[in-house]
């Protein structure tokens, strides 16, 4: 067919041809909706396209196939979108639940032929990434404590799925990626659960499933881990976390490989930069550091019997998550020889420097005779209690006070850990779990009997579950204080140099320089201003109190 006239082409048949295909098609696929399952809709739809197309191309003016094409989409794609994208036993919903990846990317393929189908898809995928994200943080919170696992590994699980969806599927579309993201930034960061499971799962790694991987797999297991640590703003707090379990790793020698460690930490830095992670390289070099210094200690001193089994962690003050408070007391003889040996060697190596011994954070390794002979392993003031019987066959806690010189609170608690143990026998016959007086007089249990020849001796908390769950509060409020130093420190930095600015301004640029640590509020960022004024290091223009002057 051809065009005879100007409009006798389109008028006497073009017209009522497109009228009979579109009945012909409407017909159809109201039965196809009804009887096919939508991944078989949308072949049948891609198939009659592609026929049609053809059949133009061969037999049709050329000016018939946008029109044709125009309205084959209208009757297979734009009615039935919705309809097909919400089909309860094949739509959209069961194709990511089974990752049919082949047949989300067909339907990408037929949706992305028209703009607003086009757009309603993309909407729906990112419904369906805000919704099981939701429910899977939902998950996380009513599971019970210690799951941090396996709400790690189902978003990694999620994370990776619809990262195959936007590659494999809809052929990594600029459009996808950004509200791909932003949907799982909202619901990662709707509080800190999510940097601070991360950050025990990589405790979790790092202390057992590192020795069954080999090293592609270990460094594939950390890339997916990245991936997620990207979508979550709050870094500062997962920073925070990391650092507190590495140092548990680090110092009660659950590492279970140094490279392992080195890698996670050279991925963290190639995210947020050298500065994110210095104090966790500060830590590693401390270890490593004691270790040669003990090495030296050791081949150069060997007075003492037990100078081989001495181990000292020279740490740097202000990088380590731990309690700063040092406690003393009065350290056996044997001991106190010790620690003024390596005290005397490490100053006269290192001029200027200052020891600042952590008695409360030490273990110690005892040998008892009593029952067949044990083993303990003790916290230091558990080992200087029990060496006390060494002289005395009977002390009080008064007696234990004044000799040890150990705050009554910490002794309470070491006391009550010998008792439960039967280490110690408190002869005033009060239960374990009573409040010990000063009266109560005590000795060693002659008849402690274990089926362990090596038997370790926890502290215990105040509070029943307490003592590591206060910690990790502590270390929730560090975080929010080092936030707020942190905004000051930015926020002069900024007014330094621009001496005046307006306020919107200034808590974008405040905003932009925190990013990487976590992300600032204006409200908090406007507290931290009003304090700044305050302390007279800002001022407000008198001519419009919206623009900030810099005063210090």
């Amino acid at each position: 067919l051809c065009k005879v006239g100007d409009r006798t082409y389109e008028d006497f048949f073009e017209k009522q041809f497109l009228e009979q295909t579109a009945q012909y098609y409407s017909v159809e696929v109201q039965r196809t909706l009804a009887e096919f399952s939508c991944p078989q809709y949308i072949k049948l739809a891609e198939e009659r396209l592609s026929q049609e197309a053809l059949r133009s191309e061969q037999f049709l003016d050329k000016s018939t196939a946008p029109k044709l094409r125009k309205l084959l989409l209208g009757i297979f794609l734009e009615k039935p979108a919705k309809t097909l994208i919400a089909m309860e036993s094949s739509g959209l919903d069961k194709m990511l639940q089974h990752e049919r990846l082949e047949d989300i990317g067909r339907m990408y393929g037929l949706f992305a032929q028209d703009s607003e189908c086009k757009k309603l898809l993309l909407n729906s995928l990112v419904q369906c990434v805000k919704r099981e994200g939701e429910e899977l943080m939902k998950a996380s919170e009513q599971t019970e404590k210690g799951s941090s696992g396996k709400f790690v590994d189902a978003l990694i699980a999620m994370k990776e799925k619809y990262n195959k969806v936007w590659s494999d599927s809809c052929k990594k579309d600029k459009e996808f990626e950004l509200p791909f993201k932003q949907t799982f930034d909202s619901f990662l960061n709707v509080n800190n659960s999510a940097s601070k499971a991360l950050a025990v799962y990589c405790d979790e790694i790092m202390r057992e499933k590192v020795r069954h991987l080999d090293d592609r797999e270990l460094d594939d297991l950390l890339d997916k881990i990245i991936l997620v640590f990207r979508h979550i703003q709050s870094k500062d707090m997962f920073d925070e976390f990391y650092a507190y379990y590495l140092s548990r790793r680090l110092l009660m020698k659950k590492c279970m490989s140094d490279d392992a460690e080195r890698l996670m930490i050279s991925k963290l830095r190639a995210e947020c930069g050298n500065q994110y992670t210095i104090k966790l390289e500060t830590m590693m070099k401390d270890i490593n550091n004691s270790q040669e210094i003990l090495h030296i200690f050791h081949s150069t001193h060997r007075s003492a019997s037990c100078i081989n089994k001495l181990e000292v962690r020279v740490l740097t003050q202000g990088n380590w998550p731990i309690e700063s408070k040092a406690l003393a007391c009065n350290l056996p003889i044997e001991l106190n020889d010790l620690r003024s040996e390596f005290t005397d060697f490490y100053v006269g190596r290192h001029s200027g420097r200052v020891l600042n011994w952590k008695l409360n954070l030490g273990e110690a390794e005892l040998r008892a005779r009593v029952g067949r002979g044990y083993e303990f392993v003790t916290t230091t003031f558990q080992a200087v209690v029990l060496m006390l019987f060494n002289d005395y066959e009977e002390l009080t806690l008064k007696d234990i006070i004044q000799k040890t010189r150990i705050p009554v609170g910490e002794l309470k608690k070491n006391l009550t850990v010998l008792l439960i143990f039967k280490v110690l026998t408190n002869m005033e016959g009060n239960p374990a779990s009573k409040e010990i007086r000063e009266s109560d007089k005590f000795r060693v249990n002659e008849g402690f009997a274990s089926k362990f020849n090596r038997v370790r001796l926890p502290l215990m908390s105040d509070k029943p579950g307490a003592g590591k769950t206060e910690q990790l509060q502590r270390l929730e409020s560090t975080v929010e204080e080092d936030r707020g130093m942190l905004l000051d420190a930015t926020i002069a930095k900024i007014m330094k140099v621009r001496k005046k600015m307006e306020h919107n301004e200034l808590i974008a640029d405040v905003i932009k320089m925190t990013k990487m640590r976590f992300a600032a509020e204006p409200p908090a960022i406007k507290q931290r201003i009003e304090s700044l004024i305050e302390k007279e290091i800002l001022e407000r223009s008198k001519q419009d109190r919206r623009i900030y002057l810099y005063k210090a």
